[in-house]
């Protein structure tokens, strides 16, 4: 039976910790949501990492989470470490007491502290920093995971679908690990641009920061940031050109002149996901008609957002709007489908037949 690709925004904290963890000499468990049914706290692919000591993530929490825990925990203090993965069944409402009313399986891997499994992990986190997905392939016959690197498509993850069989006896599960894809070049570097960087990092975003002031930037921004390039330029309205397609363009610079400019060269590229401009509706209307009298249709112009953040927030306070704008970004990420970002593509065990447990 074919099942339709699951999408998350997980953080990937997880694979993070996982040759950190290794490399202390830590065994662990990897815990991870294989099939969800009905209202759950997290969706399938959810993954936490849990020591006898600590645990990175989350599968949703709740006394589902703390079960979970006691169950790797176990398992990690008894001596059956060569066991295979295992797969369980959970009912939220009936023997857990939670109010979802869902029921959940997680499977559960113990991964040892060798010198292999630590070389394979760093070799993993290389991957997805180097932009690429991880394939992770969990079954009842095999004693481990087998991971397999891919070059990342998304276009192409997002519309395959997948095959997930499974008995009363054996299973198997397919889990799509993809590098955090939220691209965005973001023009100006004032307070609400910076509240903006501490919002959008840990939700996936790599970000592009321009300004064309000296010393604009926090002087450790990009040591503090990774997943940030700050561009300093006498010109921000030439690095649109650079921009790769389907990215996401955000103009809050400290000029109207400049966010004109950058309006107008932004909205003449039919490739980028979203174009947002801070400020009030008064500035929307007087660059609608600038932009019309620079030659752009209005069907262009249309696509400009401003002001951007969710609506029925009065508050300008630049976290607040921070807040706003990331809130839009993300309901744009979940609701337009040819640009949806598949951070974490699940194929899901087949929701026409029962799971063991």
């Amino acid at each position: 039976m074919l099942t339709t690709p699951h999408l998350s925004a997980a953080p990937l904290e997880w694979l993070h910790r996982l040759p950190t963890w290794l490399a202390a000499g830590q065994a662990m468990v990897l815990v991870s949501v294989a099939r969800a049914d009905g209202s759950t706290p997290r969706e399938v692919g959810a993954t936490m990492l849990v020591s006898l000591s600590a645990q990175a993530d989350t599968i949703g929490g709740g006394h589902l989470e703390w079960q979970a825990l006691q169950i790797a925990r176990q398992w990690l203090q008894s001596a059956d470490a060569t066991a295979h993965p295992k797969l369980q069944r959970f009912n939220l409402s009936a023997s857990l007491g939670q109010c979802c009313g869902g029921v959940m399986w997680l499977v559960f891997e113990r991964l040892a502290c060798t010198a292999d499994n630590l070389a394979r992990a760093q070799h993993w986190q290389q991957q997805i920093r180097a932009g690429h997905a991880l394939k992770r392939c969990l079954s009842s016959q095999q004693p481990q995971s087998i991971w397999q690197i891919h070059a990342t498509d998304y276009t192409a993850l997002h519309q395959t679908n997948s095959l997930i069989q499974h008995n009363s006896e054996h299973w198997q599960f397919e889990q799509w690990i993809c590098p955090p894809n939220l691209p965005i070049w973001l023009f100006g570097a004032g307070h609400v641009a910076e509240a903006l960087i501490h919002t959008l990092l840990p939700l996936g975003a790599k970000i592009h920061w321009v300004d064309s002031r000296e010393h604009a930037f926090p002087t450790t921004a990009e040591a503090d940031y990774p997943a940030v390039t700050c561009i300093q330029t006498d010109s921000p309205e030439t690095e649109v050109a650079q921009i790769a397609a389907h990215s996401l363009v955000l103009i809050m610079t400290h000029d109207h002149a400049l966010d004109l400019q950058l309006c107008y060269r932004a909205l003449q590229r039919e490739d980028l996901a979203f174009v947002g401009m801070i400020g009030s509706r008064s500035k929307r209307a007087v660059f609608d008609k600038r932009l019309r009298l620079r030659g752009l249709t209005l069907a262009q112009c249309q696509r400009l957002v401003c002001p951007i953040g969710i609506a029925g927030i009065s508050s300008k306070q630049p976290a607040v709007i921070a807040i706003a704008v990331a809130a839009q970004l993300l309901q744009w990420r979940d609701q337009v489908s040819p640009y949806r970002p598949p951070q974490l593509i699940t194929k899901q065990l087949s929701a026409a037949n029962e799971a063991p447990s």
